[in-house]
């Protein structure tokens, strides 16, 4: 059975994703594990050399993609990433609990893959907190991005259940259960 993690940038989606894994011992992956290895995949290097000029020594310089995103851009970068991890997570083994973070899940058309689907919701200050925490340099960037993003009130209707992860480590594990 396939579960799908989703929520907005720094709602907690890893650090639930993590304790899944660690305190009950499924398996679990994060659909950004699967753009990273996207990148070494010829097919996709070449389509976003294509688009964005940006395989220097074979190797995608992301950094040259985040300066040539805008609201086209993203869609074009979307489609060439999105097929791939969708193919990941259809091959993945659910013959048993299978937990996969997908941040753009609803925006991806993802859902469609996965048996139930959660989300992590968080107030919007507690998540801006945790985003300049992770990477205050990377901030103004991660900010950008939400607006492809649906907000935490859209994902947490469209999904079957929602975690709060605002509170305490104990509150978290008591939803979790």
């Amino acid at each position: 059975m396939l579960i799908g993690i989703t929520g907005c940038i720094g709602s907690g989606k890893s650090y639930i994703l993590d304790k899944i894994h660690k305190i009950y011992g499924y398996e679990v992956y994060s659909a950004d594990d699967f753009v990273v290895d996207s990148y070494n995949d010829e097919k996709i290097k070449r389509k976003l050399d294509e688009a964005f000029n940006c395989v220097i020594d074979n190797k995608v310089d992301k950094s040259i993609i985040k300066s040539k995103l805008n609201d086209n851009n993203i869609i074009l970068l979307n489609n060439i990433i999105h097929p791939y991890v969708k193919e990941k997570i259809t091959s993945l083994n659910n013959t048993d609990l299978v937990f996969v973070e997908v941040p753009l899940l609803f925006e991806s058309k993802m859902d469609d893959l996965f048996d139930y689907i959660i989300s992590i919701s968080v107030d919007d200050k507690i998540r801006h907190l945790r985003i300049k925490n992770r990477n205050r340099e990377n901030y103004q960037n991660m900010i950008k991005l939400e607006k492809y993003q649906y907000d935490n009130d859209k994902k947490a209707s469209l999904a079957d259940f929602v975690i709060y992860s605002g509170k305490d480590d104990l509150n978290i594990l008591n939803q979790i259960d």
